[in-house]
């Protein structure tokens, strides 16, 4: 540890968060930390703002305890912008932010690097103490290499032509693709592998949507018509018809409820997913939608 400064660590927080940073501040403390804390240092009559500004000066580095009491908190802002304006870009790694709450920091310190301090973990706690310490945390012995880390692309194959559209289900487990050799197929996205064919259309799969609930896929084809797939058991349950040419795109709501189709007949129809009935035409269009 620098010799240059009195602590190792100025604990800047706020007194509504006191149970969390001084338990912190004490396991700091018994690491042989040297640690600057208002309650240890502050005496009666001393005045607050001048041990505050001696405290901040003398400090290798300040952590910055956020949370939402932290950015309400008057003393909060003195201290951490003391630094800032000093060193706007932290290069002398002056400050460390660690958050202890869920917030949403400022612009100006949203955009550094902040160890999560929410969950108190060992790994956490082994990178906080490292850097109070002013040194990168030693990697362990039983670190995982890069090579383990990184890992090959996966590659889904089974179409046998052109992949148009692409969909994902919301817990993004499932990508289901339309081709122009008339399919779907559905892919496990963690093991690659080529769950199911969804058969049917007589023409190119131009479009494909997947309602927010991740049980049900919306096809469009160049065979003018929609199709509607379950996709646990792959069966198709109902064929929107009404275009008069190939459907190139299809969005569904955001209830789930009504699925949006654009075609080459330049309109757009609005269909009730439950029933299957058209129950608009939205004409203006000049070209294909």
């Amino acid at each position: 540890m620098s010799n240059q400064f009195a602590f190792d660590v100025f604990l800047s927080y706020s007194t509504k968060d006191k149970a969390v940073v001084h338990n912190l501040a004490k396991r700091l403390k018994n690491d042989a930390v040297r640690v600057w804390l208002d309650a240890w240092v502050i005496e009666p009559g001393d005045s607050i703002p001048l041990k505050i500004q001696q405290g901040v000066e003398q400090s290798r580095t300040l952590l910055m305890c956020m949370s939402p009491n932290y950015f309400k908190s008057e003393w909060g802002k003195l201290e951490h912008l003391s630094l800032l304006f000093r060193d706007p870009t932290n290069t002398q790694r002056r400050f460390i932010p660690i958050l202890i709450a869920d917030c949403e920091p400022p612009n100006i310190i949203a955009q550094f690097l902040y160890i999560d301090w929410r969950n108190t973990s060992d790994e956490a706690y082994d990178k906080l103490l490292a850097t109070c310490r002013g040194r990168e945390v030693e990697p362990s012995k039983s670190a995982p290499s890069m090579d383990s880390i990184i890992q090959e692309p996966i590659v889904l194959e089974g179409h046998d032509d052109y992949i148009y559209c692409i969909a994902i289900t919301p817990d993004g487990k499932t990508v289901v693709a339309g081709s122009e050799d008339n399919t779907l197929k559905v892919w496990d996205l963690a093991s690659g592998q080529c769950r199911a064919t969804f058969a049917g259309h007589t023409d190119v799969v131009y479009g494909v949507a997947i309602t927010p609930d991740g049980k049900t896929v919306v096809s469009g084809s160049g065979d003018d018509t929609l199709k509607v797939w379950d996709l646990a058991s792959g069966q198709c349950q109902d064929t929107l018809e009404g275009h008069t040419a190939s459907v190139w795109a299809v969005v569904i709501t955001p209830d789930g409820k009504t699925v949006v189709s654009g075609s080459w007949d330049d309109t757009l129809k609005v269909w009730d997913l439950a029933t299957g009935q058209c129950q608009d035409t939205l004409e203006g269009h000049t070209d294909v939608v």
